[in-house]
């Protein structure tokens, strides 16, 4: 079986459509735990710049694109704007998606286009098959308390 043909969009990333970038979210398991809370902060008023980001890998590469991801996270906590990073992984092995917290959309593209995030995306490129990233906007939310 081929694997379907990866599009590109400048600056070498991948995708389907939407803005550039991936990244993940600081957690003691990662080794990236700095005092934040334990999950993002999700409000329907006064949003931060949210970026999702899909992340298809075979399950045998799962692992080492976390490992990458990680890396890069750890590089994105110490920017100018960082808010929250999430990963999560599909239990088949075949995903990874980031949720991402930035104070604004300039920072955020900041960050992305520095060369010391970019420095091993061609290796990144080896062991997934397609990023998708784009921007949201929370429209609501619920929790336990409602």
């Amino acid at each position: 079986m081929t694997k379907p043909r990866r599009r590109r969009r400048a600056g070498g990333c991948r995708t389907r459509a939407g803005t550039w970038g991936a990244a993940l979210q600081g957690r003691a398991e990662f080794g990236l735990d700095q005092g934040r809370s334990a999950m993002p902060q999700i409000h329907a008023d006064k949003q931060p710049v949210t970026q999702i980001t899909i992340v298809e890998s075979e399950p045998d590469k799962q692992a080492e694109a976390l490992s990458v991801m990680t890396e890069r996270a750890r590089f994105m906590a110490r920017q100018p704007g960082f808010i929250s990073i999430s990963l999560h992984r599909s239990l088949d092995g075949r995903r990874i998606v980031n949720y991402v917290q930035w104070q604004n959309s300039d920072l955020l593209r900041a960050a992305h286009q520095s060369p010391e995030f970019r420095k091993k995306w061609g290796h990144f490129d080896e062991i997934t098959s397609e990023i998708d990233p784009h921007l949201y906007e929370v429209s609501a939310v619920l929790d336990g308390k409602a």
